[in-house]
């Protein structure tokens, strides 16, 4: 799992249950994940129950998320958790699948680590004061940390970090970073200088007045871009951080540092069931990343820029999307997924296109002023889909919603614009033409029709038609199943290609999309559908 190979297990031993101070432990059902304590009374409305567990976390060697890698440690899933009570009063156990991430109620922590005199710790939260100190003779010290509705507590120690402090936009950012990676952090912090501010802006207040971002050493990326309430891991060795500049090259640890930071409104803000609806915080991380770094570092170069060279970010999005080409609806379980590459592919990829695509017709800036109010809305609580879509029917009309967002992530294939006939004639008489002549040689009729297949998504596209040195243009608002375009002219038409400037995104398949007076070969065909891939990068090379 990313480029980590599996070293071993880890897991939790239960050593001691106790329930209002009485032994438990041998009143347990337990499954493969789980575990449920029945109760020797009913807890009534208003009253409480205190739990008190011991137990014995053993570490994995770095692999999904948490482990130890020499002497660094990034300490995550390593206490039971409560499940959440549904609102319908039933408790929420699910065993826990590769594919999904976790579930649970906002509450407060407050965490005592004893951890080797000298080492850093990053924990969520704030340190505060601690009364009396680590046993001196095993060479500890004793560090406290709290935090006020969180859904989750992580940490992380290790002797070889570096740290830095700031204040980025009313937040305190400190980082830990291994020695001799301040390259890989100046780019980060410029990176997170420029989005953390947008974010407040679009989303409100963060979640926490401190973040704490952690990148991990090299050789331990499994536990890397990854979040926590008010601490997130990112990488300290990007693929490729470009020729001699800070804002040059490849920005993977930039898109790492962003998206981590994105899902402190959607996962730690926002709570939401990471098992039955992960794309409400992967996906709305993923395009909110996309929205950001469009926004910081230009739509034609957001992720790649080196030189003339640029890519923008959405477009990487399709192409790990159509890499899979996963037929498993965005909106499905994580567990219905049938391997890591699908979850991904959907789950980040189409359901970022899903509303790149609402943003097509509803505006980018109406798209973020739904989130806004669905983040105000649900601040610090739990969230579902049908909170999503009403926030954004506030802002962007049911209309949008209904057409182009629910369908992109509710059916199980995408949506395909095809170009299916295209008729080119020499007119005989006046009464074959479609309108007056402007000029003795308008006799030129051309006419097309688009028709839309598989999702009903109705999103606008452009249909362009080329003439030698002039072009003109058609727009069909997506509605219907398919549109008919006439164009007269004075020469014959040179092609016929929908949707040029490559807005549509989550249209399946490029290769029907367009048409030329010359019969093209496979490879010009393979040309076409790679370069609306990979944009403006194969323009350059090519």
């Amino acid at each position: 799992m990313r480029g980590a190979s599996y070293g071993g297990p880890g897991g939790i031993d239960l050593t001691g249950l106790r329930v209002d101070g009485r032994d438990a432990s041998e009143r347990t059902e337990a499954s493969e994940t789980w575990l449920r304590v029945p109760l020797e009374r009913p807890v009534s409305p208003g009253r409480s129950v205190e739990i008190g567990a011991e137990w014995i976390a053993r570490l994995p060697r770095i692999f999904a998320r948490t482990g130890w890698l020499g002497s660094f440690h990034l300490v995550a899933q390593w206490f039971p958790k409560l499940p959440v009570l549904s609102p319908e009063g039933e408790w929420l156990l699910r065993e826990r699948h590769a594919n999904s991430e976790f579930l649970a109620d906002h509450a407060d922590y407050d965490v005592q680590l004893d951890t080797p005199s000298g080492w850093r710790i990053g924990a969520c939260g704030e340190e505060a004061e601690v009364a009396g100190g680590g046993d001196a003779g095993a060479a500890t010290e004793r560090r406290r940390f709290t935090v006020r509705r969180a859904v989750d507590f992580a940490w992380t120690a290790w002797d070889g970090f570096d740290e830095s402090w700031e204040e980025v936009d009313g937040v305190g950012v400190r980082w830990l970073y291994p020695r001799g990676a301040g390259r890989t952090l100046a780019r980060q912090r410029r990176a997170l200088e420029a989005a953390l501010p947008r974010f407040q802006r679009w989303f409100g207040r963060a979640a926490y007045r401190r973040l704490t971002v952690v990148l991990v050493p090299p050789g331990a990326d499994g536990a890397g871009g990854m979040e926590y309430p008010g601490l997130v891991t990112t990488t300290s060795s990007p693929a490729f951080a470009g020729p001699g500049r800070d804002w040059a090259g490849y920005r993977d640890d930039q898109e790492i540092v962003i998206h981590e930071l994105a899902h402190q409104w959607f996962y730690a803000l926002v709570a939401s069931d990471e098992a039955l609806e992960p794309w409400l915080d992967e996906t709305l991380a993923t395009w909110v990343t996309g929205a950001g770094m469009d926004e910081i570092f230009g739509a034609d170069r957001s992720i790649v820029s080196a030189g003339p060279v640029g890519l923008g970010y959405f477009p990487t999005r399709r192409a790990c999307w159509r890499l899979v080409d996963s037929r498993v609806p965005v909106d499905r379980p994580a567990e219905a997924f049938p391997s890591f590459d699908d979850y991904a592919a959907g789950v980040y990829c189409r359901g970022a296109l899903a509303f790149d695509a609402l943003a097509v017709v509803a505006g980018r800036g109406g798209v973020l002023r739904g989130l806004g109010r669905y983040a105000a809305e649900h601040r610090f609580a739990r969230a579902t889909a049908g909170d999503l879509y009403a926030a954004l029917e506030r802002e962007v009309g049911p209309g949008p919603v209904g057409r182009v967002l629910r369908p992109a992530v509710e059916f199980p294939a995408a949506f395909d614009l095809v170009l299916e006939s295209v008729e080119v004639h020499r007119a005989a008489s006046e009464a074959e033409l479609i309108a007056p002549r402007t000029s003795p040689g308008a006799r030129w009729v051309t006419t097309v029709v688009v028709r839309r297949k598989g999702a009903p998504i109705e999103v606008p596209v452009e249909v362009e038609f080329r003439f030698p040195g002039a072009s003109r243009r058609g727009r069909w608002d997506g509605s219907g199943a398919a549109a008919r375009f006439a164009v007269q002219s004075d020469r014959p038409p040179t092609g016929v290609l929908l949707d040029p400037d490559r807005e549509v995104l989550l249209d399946r398949n490029l290769l029907d999309n367009g048409w030329r007076a010359s019969d093209p070969s496979w490879v010009d065909g393979v040309g076409d559908e790679s370069f609306a891939v990979f944009g403006g990068l194969l323009e350059v090379l090519f």
